[in-house]
């Protein structure tokens, strides 16, 4: 298994952010986890609460402005709704 470096992964995340920079390409952009092998869509979707639990951790410790303020406040309404929700690897 590969192994990427933390600046490799900051590079992709910079990358996937330019691409859904409009909502256009962030749906075409997000169309395509469709197509990843379930066990990729499973591990995305972790991705993805412990990303919106961070957005929420943002939100609660004011560590947000103007520009990512929306995110950080949606995912604190987000995080309350899905606690109860686990995401296994399988």
């Amino acid at each position: 298994m590969i192994t990427k470096t933390e600046q490799e992964i900051k590079e992709l995340l910079t990358t996937l952010a330019t691409l859904s920079q409009s909502c256009k390409d962030v749906k075409a952009v997000t169309d395509l986890i469709r197509y990843q092998h379930r066990s990729h869509q499973q591990s995305l979707g972790r991705f993805m609460k412990y990303a919106i639990k961070l957005y929420a951790d943002m939100y609660k410790d004011g560590k947000y402005d103007l520009r990512n303020e929306n995110t950080c406040k949606m995912c604190a309404q987000i995080v309350e709704q899905t606690e109860e929700f686990a995401i296994p690897f399988i």
